[in-house]
């Protein structure tokens, strides 16, 4: 489902974001 393939994303930048601070 989109929701699915939008939650991934989400999560990659959520990621990205967190190694990016630290």
């Amino acid at each position: 489902m989109r929701v699915a393939i939008f939650t991934v994303l989400f999560l990659r930048c959520c990621r990205r974001l967190r190694r990016d601070w630290w």
